[in-house]
């Protein structure tokens, strides 16, 4: 569930017209500490909403246990939530955090408009929605200790994310059309530092753009742990005139009995670019 008002009221006796005062005062009062609620959290409705009586009775005394459930949402900016279970039951939590998504995505434009709990929210909380703030951000400059505190708390998202999930969102810019040199910088030292190595990304890269084949020979640059049968099959379709024929102005391919050796030309990859 998401959340949950309860109100107990004891009652000693009384007619049945007081009794049905009583169990309208309690359900207007429990139903307006879910509208309180609901409002806490800058939602402007409430759906699967549902109230629960319980009786507690002994020695003379009726006790009433009321209990109004509902999820808050935002009717002008969340369409649909995809709900995540767990054993079968809702996460009420997921929701919540989806609805704060949902508000710091439309609250903040960048880095300087957010404070430091949002930017910590932000990196571990592993939701997708704020994949392109990330890279939004990604593209901002500041020379201040707070602005660089706070970007590289924004980077610290992709550390919560599993290695495939990581993976999938920044080969996926790299091949995207909108990248910009200083998103390609930063990802490929992402990259790098967490040994995120794809071989099949990299054959994707090698068929993309300039700058993503220059992605790509810094991938190919890197140490892996291991390597699949698949991983050296395909290094090996790498090597001799094939792979020249990619940067034939700017690579040089040097082989040795053991080793595949690539260099690059920055001066003329950097004009490439330009």
């Amino acid at each position: 569930m998401a959340f949950a008002s309860q109100i107990p009221l004891g009652f000693c006796g009384g007619s049945s017209r007081n009794y049905e005062n009583k169990l309208q005062e309690l359900y207007k009062s429990v139903v307006e500490s879910l509208k309180q609620n609901t409002r806490s959290y800058q939602a402007d409705a409430v759906i699967g909403f549902s109230v629960n009586i319980d009786e507690i009775s002994g020695k003379g005394t009726q006790m009433f246990m009321i209990t109004a459930i509902g999820t808050p949402v935002l009717l002008n900016e969340i369409k649909h939530i995809q709900a995540e279970a767990v054993d079968g039951d809702i996460d009420g939590s997921v929701i919540k955090n989806k609805v704060k998504a949902s508000l710091i995505i439309e609250r903040n434009t960048g880095i300087y408009t957010m404070d430091n709990a949002t930017a910590e929210f932000i990196a571990t909380s592993r939701l997708t929605e704020f994949v392109p703030l990330l890279f939004k951000a990604m593209n901002e400059t500041g020379e201040d200790q707070e602005f660089k505190d706070r970007q590289a708390t924004l980077f610290r998202y992709l550390d919560f994310l599993d290695k495939d999930q990581a993976t999938a969102i920044l080969y996926g810019q790299l091949l995207s059309e909108d990248i910009t040199r200083a998103q390609f910088k930063i990802i490929s030292k992402a990259i790098s530092s967490s040994n995120l190595i794809d071989y099949d990304q990299v054959e994707k890269l090698l068929s993309g753009s300039l700058l993503a084949k220059k992605a790509a020979l810094k991938v190919l640059t890197l140490d892996n742990d291991w390597y699949s049968v698949q991983d050296i099959a395909y290094l090996q379709t790498l090597k001799g005139e094939g792979f020249v024929q990619l940067f034939p102005e700017v690579v040089t391919v040097k082989e040795s009995k053991d080793s595949i050796t690539f260099s690059t030309s920055k001066n003329e990859l950097d004009m490439e670019l330009q």
